[in-house]
């Protein structure tokens, strides 16, 4: 008798797939921010856009998105549990959003990424605390891990494809005579982040509430 490692049935489920989908665009988002922002710091002033930062310097900038995660995670659960964790989804992805916008429209001084991480980091805190309740409330208690594994696999897929592309749009929009990218392609990859941003807000809206997934069995059950 075949024992299959993974229950496909259970990632079929409405609730399930939506949310990978919105964690596979999160990380798309979210990856993508880690490549973009020290390689924008670390540029020379010489470019006309860059700090000309050290690799230490540049990190720094990330350091905010870390303390508000940090902070942001245990408000992120009481929240949940009071609007429901579909609406904190959506929430997150909107933070996240919102910073990819102000970089694609102010990224002239330091204190525009530091505000952007700020944002970023409580959007990600959000969103990871809203998909791991969403996935434990949408599949029974001996899939949990398997659930939970499979959401962490889809947002490590969206990071990879964001940083391939935003290294793409880098590399194929340099400065003239030079091999640095220009500040053009930096606009429109933060453009293209926020535009994942956008589409995973549009995907947290799809995941059902449980009102409706409690509705939705009773009308599947079988008449007694």
């Amino acid at each position: 008798m075949n024992e299959p490692l993974i229950e496909l049935g259970v990632l079929r489920g409405r609730a399930v797939a939506t949310t990978n989908l919105t964690g596979l665009l999160v990380g798309f988002a979210m990856f993508s921010s880690f490549l973009l922002i020290p390689q924008f710091a670390q540029a020379p002033e010489s470019s006309g856009y860059g700090f000309g930062d050290t690799v230490s310097q540049a990190g720094l900038l990330l350091v905010p998105a870390a303390i508000f995660q940090l902070v942001a995670g245990p408000l992120a659960g009481g929240l949940g549990v009071r609007v429901g964790f579909r609406t904190t989804l959506a929430a997150g992805a909107g933070l996240a959003t919102m910073a990819f916008v102000f970089l694609a429209l102010e990224h002239a001084h330091p204190w525009q990424f530091i505000v952007s991480a700020a944002l970023l980091g409580t959007g990600i805190s959000f969103a990871f605390a809203s998909m791991a309740n969403l996935i434990v409330g949408a599949v029974p208690q001996s899939e949990v891990g398997v659930a939970t594994g499979i959401n962490t696999i889809m947002r490590t897929v969206g990071g990879a494809f964001g940083a391939a592309v935003a290294t793409a749009i880098l590399t194929g929009n340099t400065i003239a005579g030079s091999s640095l990218p220009s500040e053009g392609a930096y606009t429109a990859a933060f453009v293209l982040s926020a535009g994942g941003g956008l589409l995973a807000i549009g995907a947290a809206l799809l995941v059902p509430t449980r009102a409706a997934e409690r509705a939705r069995a009773a009308a599947a059950a079988p008449a007694a």
